[in-house]
């Protein structure tokens, strides 16, 4: 039995007033603790992947039905086909035998964050025989099989990214993994200094749009509507409102 979903369901309608009649409903999960990328502001979605997604879906010309929840209760009701995609999936190979994907529109580099004032930790190998609050299919646990030091290193899963901090804050996990945008923004609105412990040495990882494997005409129908915004700039204006301190947008290699 999946474990309940604790998110709600905003339809949104995008297509143009003489068409919303017509348009075909396209229904995505997203999570909900993941700003600046996904996250509920004041009960509405928000974030740099949701916009992307709505601006796909008006090009595309659906009716988006957005559902958030947990980000690992998203990604299994997507596997059973309960979502026609999921927004901003990061591509990996565990995740490529249940999904397609669009082309990447970015990519989302990792960091290992621990508390500023804690001095125990320096390098990855110091977090040997600790608690690490991180996701499923993640690059850090392909990092700590690299250096096989994988079954030392308990990797706690979490609702959410926001779920993860409040653990660092409260001393519950010695570190946590995340985007360096996610992890300053949580950080300063929990009032808490952090430093990276180290940046992860495997390539980020590239984020897309998720279709359920087989479901090929939605894929292409989403792909080419984001190529359309990909090649007109939209992309990176999308990224500099959603985080204007953040830099320009990482590009996929």
């Amino acid at each position: 039995m999946l474990p309940r979903v604790t998110g709600f369901v905003l339809a949104l309608c995008l297509g143009l007033p003489t068409q919303a009649a017509a348009a075909e409903k396209l229904r995505c999960g997203m999570a909900e603790g993941f700003p600046p990328f996904q996250s509920l502001q004041q009960g509405v979605p928000a974030g740099f992947d949701v916009v992307v997604l709505q601006q796909v879906a008006q090009k595309a010309q659906f009716e988006l039905e957005l559902v958030a929840g947990h980000w690992d209760d998203i990604v299994a009701r997507a596997r059973l086909g309960q979502f026609d995609c999921v927004a901003g999936m990061e591509i990996t190979p565990a995740r490529q035998a249940w999904f397609e994907f669009s082309r990447p529109y970015y990519q989302r580099h990792g960091d290992v964050f621990v508390l500023q004032q804690s001095g125990r930790y320096r390098e990855l190998g110091d977090l040997v025989g600790a608690i690490v609050a991180g996701d499923r299919d993640s690059v850090l646990e392909r990092e700590l099989s690299a250096r096989g030091i994988k079954k030392s290193i308990r990797v706690q899963e979490t609702p959410s990214k926001e779920v993860s901090m409040r653990m660092l804050r409260d001393g519950e996990v010695a570190a946590v993994v995340m985007p360096d945008a996610v992890a300053y923004r949580l950080a300063a609105e929990l009032g808490i200094a952090i430093r990276p412990l180290q940046r992860i040495s495997l390539p980020g990882a590239p984020v897309a749009l998720a279709v359920r494997r087989g479901n090929t005409g939605l894929l292409h129908r989403l792909d080419a509507s984001l190529a359309g915004l990909l090649a007109g700039g939209q992309i990176g204006a999308d990224w500099h409102k959603a985080c204007p301190a953040c830099g320009a947008l990482p590009a996929v290699h």
